[in-house]
């Protein structure tokens, strides 16, 4: 990737292609964003600032958490 914003669009072209390889989303996911991402089918999520930046750390894991079960 080019570390430039690629979007969910490209997310879905990108999976479509690396079908022997686990993909990871990285970068601007929050707790708004992620049930979108998470709908390409990745194979997982990273995030980071959506914790540390949070109010609440603890609260913010749980909710991630909770998205990442369904």
């Amino acid at each position: 990737m080019t570390g430039q914003i690629q979007g969910v669009a490209n997310l879905a072209d990108i999976l479509n292609l690396a079908t022997d390889i686990p993909v990871v989303a990285i970068g601007g996911i929050n707790h708004e964003r992620a049930p979108e991402v998470l709908a390409t089918g990745v194979d997982s999520i990273a995030v980071v600032t959506a914790i540390t930046e949070a109010e609440n750390a603890e609260a913010s894991v749980a909710l991630f958490r909770k998205l990442l079960s369904h």
